[in-house]
């Protein structure tokens, strides 16, 4: 594996597996396709997965919303000729135009300005841009692709997003999950994560402590893949050529991963104190009681076990019930 190489959409669950499926489908097309997902999520990972699976020769960049100053928007996207404004001394080529031939991956996209929306619009509808004092116009060859931690009509009702530029958009969505709700991938997310620091660093890969690994597993990661690829890759430099410990973990990790599992353990204990209420209310259904409290039938006989609940006398005592 390459260290340049941008990572897959690495992970075993079903999710995982749809996201790569949609990758491999939407890549060849020219068809622009939205990203949605919260900060952290993978939203570059699967542009440059897409841009890879469309076989164009052309560059794949990328930029930021907030980055498109509307003071610069023609000469950043566009790009000018020389002496197309005061301080104007060489000609610049613009971001799109940098992506010709290839991918333009436009992010963040709530934080894009209203006149930048419109600019780029017509750019689509008119499959041709040219550059601020130019004379010419030049074919646009370019895929583009947008991310946005929002829906595109929560946008658009928002006032964040031109109805006519999310139509424009809205062929195709690849929508992403939350590193938490698709902890079946941790470990191959970790794995992942590791060997590449370790093909960076020219060295070997690094173990992982278990305790480590169930601290990331009871985590609730609320900055996803990229806050695990953080914390990793500094454990990692710390290790060495080691394993990684607890002791190689961020402080202020650790600090945010211990109040975490204290506020749900405390969460989970005045549950677990309710159960022989919510039992008795659903005559010894585990299945009902779990989902009343969040958890599955397992923690439910568990709880009642540790708390020794009579679950088969509540249940007769359902049954008697007229």
């Amino acid at each position: 594996m390459r260290a340049d190489r941008p990572p897959d959409f690495v992970g075993v669950s079903r999710h995982a597996i749809a996201v790569r499926a949609e990758i491999a489908r939407l890549g060849p097309l020219a068809h622009p396709v939205v990203i949605a997902g919260e900060t952290g999520a993978g939203k570059d990972v699967v542009a440059r997965a897409l841009h890879l699976a469309s076989g164009r020769a052309g560059a794949y960049v990328q930029v930021a919303g907030k980055e498109i100053a509307p003071s610069l928007l023609h000469s950043t996207l566009y790009g000018h000729e020389r002496g197309a404004f005061s301080g104007a001394v060489d000609r610049q080529l613009g971001l799109i135009e940098r992506a010709l031939g290839g991918t333009f991956f436009l992010d963040e996209l709530g934080d894009v300005s209203k006149r930048a929306q419109g600019s780029m619009l017509g750019l689509l509808e008119g499959r041709s841009l040219r550059r601020l004092g130019g004379t010419r116009d030049l074919i646009l060859d370019v895929r583009f692709l947008v991310g946005t931690q929002r829906d595109l009509e929560d946008l658009v009702r928002a006032g964040r997003l031109r109805e006519d530029f999310a139509h424009r958009l809205g062929f195709h969505e690849i929508r992403l999950l939350p590193l938490r709700e698709r902890l079946e991938d941790l470990d191959s997310l970790v794995s992942h994560v590791l060997e590449r620091a370790a093909v960076a660093a020219r060295r070997g890969p690094v173990g992982l402590d278990p305790e480590v690994l169930d601290l990331f597993r009871a985590y609730r990661w609320p900055g996803n893949v990229r806050e695990l690829e953080m914390v990793l890759c500094y454990a990692a430099e710390l290790a060495g050529e080691g394993e990684i410990t607890m002791a190689h973990l961020p402080r202020r990790f650790l600090r945010r991963a211990g109040c975490m599992a204290e506020a749900r353990a405390a969460g989970a204990a005045r549950r677990a104190d309710g159960l022989a209420e919510v039992l008795r209310e659903e005559g010894g259904n585990l299945t009902a009681a779990g989902r009343r409290l969040g958890v599955n039938r397992k923690t439910v006989r568990r709880w009642a076990r540790d708390r020794r609940i009579d679950v088969r006398a509540i249940k007769t005592l359902g049954d008697r019930r007229p």
